[in-house]
């Protein structure tokens, strides 16, 4: 059992979804850390995977998003 089946569950869709998914939640903790979010800082991060991985389109980052925020911060 991976680090990611203990986070996702054995049901997850795609290990790739879930790597980006834990990323994003990082940046977004990270971005949160000082109490001040502006929407630059959540254009950043999602522009720097979008670059990381262009073979994933907007829709794929909109389903990546969404399970990075159902992380929440722990």
């Amino acid at each position: 059992m991976s680090i990611l089946d203990k986070v996702f569950g054995k049901s997850s869709k795609s290990e790739e979804d879930n790597r980006w998914a834990i990323f994003l939640n990082l940046c977004t903790t990270i971005i949160e850390a000082d109490g001040v979010v502006s929407d630059s800082e959540i254009g950043f991060s999602r522009s720097y995977c979008q670059k990381k991985a262009p073979h994933l389109n907007n829709s794929d980052w909109d389903r990546i998003a969404a399970l990075a925020d159902s992380l929440g911060p722990e």
